[in-house]
């Protein structure tokens, strides 16, 4: 990380991470050169990218359900109609976006869409599919999900119940 040089009459210090570019700087003296080049090191490492950095950058809501839909979804009692409930939001546009770049008012956008072509129920039934597929994300499958974005937006109200006779 650090490499330390004599040049003249100071010490050459230069520091290289991968990721960032390369630090350097001159000190007239060796102990000054070593210290400032740890200290640089800790600095690089404390504000280093997570490890799991570059799975989020190509991992997308798509992938994430279907993933839901293999591992979870079999496990449940309506598996068949939660199967057609992600067949149909992977159609969507928000399937495609990225999860580093989900945010809560795209999913407010996604909510109001389909309001448009659905009942309020049915747009209730995939945001809480949606909502349980990232906390599982989150706790079982160790994605880095900073906080499930679907906390954050309001659910339709639900639709008048049916009438009995």
């Amino acid at each position: 990380m650090a490499t330390i040089r004599k040049r003249g009459r100071s010490w050459h210090v230069q520091v290289r991470c991968v990721g960032t570019p390369a630090i350097t700087k001159s000190f007239p003296s060796k102990s000054e050169a070593v210290s400032w080049g740890k200290a640089q090191e800790r600095e690089a490492q404390r504000s280093a990218p997570s490890p799991f950095r570059f799975e989020t950058d190509h991992l997308t809501v798509r992938a994430l359900l279907l993933r839901y839909q293999i591992e979870i979804t079999p496990l449940k009692k309506g598996h068949v109609s939660e199967s057609c409930r992600i067949r149909n939001i992977v159609s969507r546009p928000i399937a495609s976006i990225a999860l580093r770049d989900l945010t809560s008012g795209q999913l407010a956008v996604y909510r109001n869409s389909r309001l448009k072509d659905v009942g309020p129920d049915t747009v209730r039934r995939e945001l809480s599919l949606l909502r349980h597929c990232f906390e599982t994300a989150r706790r079982e499958w160790d994605i880095p999900i900073p906080k499930n974005p679907l906390h954050d937006i309001r659910f339709p109200a639900p639709g008048l119940p049916r009438e009995e006779r």
